[in-house]
């Protein structure tokens, strides 16, 4: 198996079945509402779209600020199958999709939702952007990954559509795709 077949796997283990035992309470109705989606589908692709890309460019700001070690570089390139054929439709699947999906499920639909059963939908949109980032393992870019974290998690309370979230966070890791298919890291 190749490292992102594992990537994977684990994120299908440990975010997507668990979350799917504990969305049997969930009200999915609610969270897949179908009410005008194409437009908010639109409107959420172009903020993400346009967040993604002011992340990136301070993220270049935040590689001069602080010391990123070129051992994270490293593993983020062998992360990406940059120098295999079709590479950038499995680096969108492996990268871009599954991830989406199951850390949307997990942190959007569990956790966000169950907190907000307990405090205000704004403090549980934060307090699961912190789990979401703390995921992450990484320090270094754990301020864009919190920020990553309130966009989406401000789209599900908006939207009420866990798709949508899902959506916004595929096109911020697809957009960090490209970029790294087609000009390498950006810090």
């Amino acid at each position: 198996m190749t490292q992102n077949q594992w990537i994977g796997l684990f994120q299908m283990m440990f975010f997507f079945m668990p979350a799917l035992f504990f969305l049997r309470t969930f009200d999915i109705q609610n969270a897949c509402n179908k009410k005008s989606i194409l437009k908010t589908a639109a409107v959420t692709v172009c903020v993400v779209l346009v967040v993604s890309i002011i992340l990136n460019m301070l993220l270049g700001l935040w590689a001069l600020v602080v010391a990123i070690p070129p051992a994270l570089k490293e593993a983020l390139i062998k992360l990406l199958s940059i120098d295999k054929p079709y590479g950038l439709v499995i680096d969108l699947f492996t990268v871009s999709f599954i991830p989406a999906v199951c850390e949307e499920f997990f942190f959007r639909g569990v956790v966000q939702t169950g907190l907000s059963s307990f405090i205000k939908p704004r403090a549980a949109i934060i307090t699961a952007a912190f789990f979401f980032a703390f995921y992450h393992l990484n320090p270094w870019f754990f301020p864009f990954f919190f920020v990553l974290g309130v966009l989406f998690g401000y789209v599900f309370l908006k939207t009420r559509n866990l798709g949508m979230a899902v959506l916004a966070h595929f096109v911020n890791n697809a957009f960090g795709v490209v970029v790294m298919h087609l000009y390498g890291p950006v810090f």
